[in-house]
């Protein structure tokens, strides 16, 4: 592995003691790591798991990598497929969470989702997540991966980060996992090897700086700023920390435990601490992560006072269950499922960002039909009385490649595919066929 001179020469500048250890480590292989979903329960046996990771309560590494396209669970949305390193966010974010009813939180650069999924299994369907975006074809896998967790109080936006400075004091919690330069997926990527040079570290400094200070308006006095890389450089990560407790008057905030036996490296400078994962330290690849909370101001606590119509067509109740927490809102021709707390912002955020998914859709009208959602088949909100058809493993595959597949001896209409009772998709039971509604832009190709 030929490496950058001038990264070499900062290494070992950064890390005078085993920084040749470090680089030995980029030869290793990448540990195989999941995090499963809280409320999809499935036997994990069959992926081989041979240890949790120390710092989330649901991942677990794996003994090798199996074919999770060819995993009708993975595809149903049981588990998530996440860098271990980066699950430490939730040794900050659970316990900030957990003391607020209805959070409002931002996943600021949230693409493919890992991130956003987490959140949403820390906050158990209260409040509402807006996972953001910019980029047109990251945006379309991060809603295929917040569609298949299946949780309601996630919306999804394609916006700048300076567009969320209209809304000003709203959010409890911002997660910005930063563009960076990249030295921490050195051992999973070449490119980001062949991509490195002193000037993109620079530009990265810059576009950090840049898109902090446009979000930080966003966060409420009190609320919680969680920043993070995958890049070793100082001023990419603890510098950027400390800039923010010199400028903004932020602090910082120590996690309950901070897994020093499991290589987690505690880093301060001034004001600032964080936190770095090494390859040849800890079970996972390269990873800085910091907690701040910006100071609380009496001119500042306004509440914005908002409200709302919801219309609920009491036909689509066949397809969900609602509870306290969740209600039905339209959008043109779709109906979604939503937190409450989403459904009173609504049009705030519909007046400010560029909202590309919101909720659940459970069904689309055309005429006097109402045709269930894809995205729907994934909920943890369906509905018990749905009528579902378990097939197997083959079945399941030939689903998830767009086949159409008869189901003779089950009634006219609509029906939920599941495979060990997780749902897969829809289909649609005719006389003399059945139509397959799992999207075709899903679809597994080989």
């Amino acid at each position: 592995m030929q490496l950058p001179e001038a990264f070499l020469a900062a290494i070992q500048k950064n890390l005078p003691n085993d920084w040749e250890q470090l680089v030995h480590s980029f030869s290793s292989e990448s540990p195989i790591s999941i995090r499963k979903h809280p409320l999809k329960t499935i036997d994990d046996s069959y992926l081989e798991p041979i240890a949790s990771t120390p710092w989330c309560a649901n991942g677990r590494y794996l003994k090798q990598r199996p074919s999770f396209t060819y995993d009708p669970i993975f595809q149903a949305g049981a588990y998530y497929v996440q860098e271990a390193s980066s699950m430490f966010l939730e040794q900050f974010a659970n316990a900030f969470l957990s003391h607020i009813p209805e959070p409002v939180v931002l996943d600021l650069c949230a693409a493919p989702g890992g991130k956003s999924t987490h959140l949403l299994a820390m906050m158990e369907g209260r409040g509402v997540l807006i996972a953001n975006e910019i980029i047109g074809n990251r945006n379309a896998a991060l809603r295929q991966n917040i569609a298949k967790w299946g949780a309601f109080n996630g919306v999804v936006t394609q916006n700048d980060p300076k567009d969320f400075q209209r809304l000003e004091g709203l959010f409890d919690l911002i997660v910005v996992d930063a563009p960076c330069s990249g030295e921490g997926m050195f051992r999973k990527d070449n490119n980001a090897i062949a991509e490195w040079n002193e000037n993109n570290v620079e530009t990265c400094i810059y576009r950090q700086e840049e898109i902090l200070t446009a979000i930080l308006p966003a966060l409420k006095p009190g609320g919680l700023l969680i920043y993070s890389t995958c890049t070793f450089e100082p001023g990419e990560n603890i510098h950027r920390i400390e800039w923010l407790t010199r400028e903004y008057a932020l602090q910082c905030i120590k996690p309950a435990q901070t897994f020093e036996e499991n290589g987690v490296t505690s880093i301060t400078s001034g004001e600032a601490v964080g936190y770095a994962f090494y390859p040849h330290k800890t079970n996972g690849e390269g990873f800085f992560i910091a907690a701040l909370q910006k100071p609380l101001s009496d001119s500042d606590s306004r509440k914005m006072k908002l409200s709302a119509t919801e219309k609920v067509l009491a036909d689509i109740q066949q397809w969900i269950t609602q509870t306290e927490a969740n209600t039905v809102i339209t959008y043109q021709e779709e109906y979604h499922l939503v937190s409450k707390k989403y459904a009173a912002l609504k049009d705030v955020f519909r007046k400010t960002l560029r909202i590309k998914q919101e909720g659940t859709i459970v069904c689309t009208q055309k005429g006097k039909d109402l045709i269930p959602s894809p995205e729907l088949a994934f909920s943890t909100s369906i509905a018990e009385g749905v009528s579902r058809i378990e097939v197997s493993y083959e079945e399941a595959i030939r689903i998830l490649k767009c086949d159409n597949i008869h189901f003779p001896g089950h009634q006219r209409g609509w029906h939920l595919i599941t495979y060990k009772n997780l749902g897969l998709a829809w289909v649609k039971v005719m006389d003399n066929r059945t139509n397959n509604y799992y999207p075709n832009n899903w679809r597994i190709l080989k």
